[in-house]
């Protein structure tokens, strides 16, 4: 792609960045012609213009995202390990959210009238959940990502024939994407200092459990049933104790597991009637009320992945197979690393991670 046409769909800032990025990335690309359409593919994502699959090399696009020979999974591991890398010693938030893509159809892989999490509705689309790299005051990165397989999907072979799902995919739930996210990713973050999640699913004390020990806080969002039922008797707001600008907040100890605190937080809006969020937290050493409510905030703030959507593509893609989504949604998360760092400080000499 042209330099002019890059710099005039504003994306020339960040090829520095990318072009660094992508000789870090590139010998997970098996053929010269695939690392040109991939590097191709990167500058496109980043340029309003080209981001779509309907471009002049619609045919190359495609067999890149589809049947091109490149792991997509070995770059999105080493896209965690050089966002890590250029934040040494960052605790952050490990944060994990679901994002809903809007679809025609119903072909592409697990597509179907569900709750959007981005739009807050019932409507058409896939929902990918998102595990999110994030600093206070600071942009928030994306690193991993799973594609939701809603149960209609999982039991019906013909769907998974023509959207080419692999056959030892199983249907998952948020929690068990949750927690296949968290493994993958607190290995290359050993210094988070908080994993939070908002996502409204139930199940979340025996998610806490499997998490113990690999994470110094957690903050999990549980459903109103599962608060009721690990609070007992003791009420489950007995009065705020802190005041943000649109909430007001409370927390209610609950028995210790082993060296770990464990309580329930609580949330309700400042102004007006509106619904009482929970969640249920743990910590080698309990944070005051302040510091877990920042962590919540700074989780916030990268949940909905709008830098990535806006700056990278990240929702804007014709793709209906299960491996094509995972490898634009993978190519979108490299190019809006490095628009990202492009927006920050200088670059810095970054080394090839470990090959495996």
């Amino acid at each position: 792609m042209a330099a002019t046409r890059l710099r005039e769909c504003g994306g020339g800032s960040a090829i520095p960045r990318l072009r660094a990025l992508y000789r870090l990335i590139e010998h997970r690309f098996s053929r010269a012609e695939t690392k040109r359409r991939a590097w191709s593919y990167l500058c496109g994502l980043i340029c309003d213009e080209t981001r779509s699959g309907a471009g002049p090399d619609h045919d190359g696009t495609q067999r890149l995202l589809t049947s091109a020979r490149w792991d997509e999974e070995a770059v999105c591991a080493d896209l965690r390990a050089l966002v890590a890398a250029a934040r040494p010693g960052d605790e952050g938030v490990l944060s994990v959210s679901a994002a809903g893509f809007t679809k025609r159809g119903e072909h592409s892989a697990g597509v179907g009238r569900q709750f959007c999490p981005s739009t807050r509705s019932m409507t058409n689309c896939q929902i990918g959940l998102f595990a999110v790299h994030a600093v206070e005051d600071g942009p928030a990165v994306p690193v991993d990502r799973e594609l939701y397989l809603p149960r209609r999907w999982a039991e019906d072979q013909q769907r998974r024939q023509r959207a080419a799902i692999p056959s030892p995919v199983p249907y998952r739930s948020y929690d068990e994407l949750v927690r296949v996210l968290l493994e993958r990713t607190l290995p290359a973050f050993p210094d988070a200092g908080w994993v939070v999640s908002d996502l409204p699913v139930g199940g979340r004390s025996h998610l806490i459990g499997a998490l113990r020990g690999h994470a110094p806080a957690i903050l999990l969002a549980v459903t109103a049933d599962e608060a009721h039922a690990l609070a007992g008797p003791a009420s489950l707001f007995p009065g705020p104790q802190a005041e943000t600008a649109e909430h007001l907040w409370a927390r209610t100890a609950l028995p210790r597991c082993g060296d770990h605190a464990r309580w329930l937080l609580a949330r309700r809006p400042v102004a007006g009637p509106g619904p009482e969020r929970h969640y249920l937290c743990e910590a080698r050493n309990a944070p005051g009320l302040a510091d877990t409510i920042q962590a919540w905030r700074t989780h916030r703030a990268g949940q909905g992945l709008t830098a990535a959507r806006a700056r990278a593509g990240l929702d804007n893609y014709e793709v209906r197979q299960w491996r094509a989504w995972y490898r634009h949604i993978t190519l979108s998360m490299v190019a809006h690393a490095a628009v990202t760092a492009a927006a920050g400080s200088p670059p810095h000499q970054a080394s090839r991670p470990d090959a495996h």
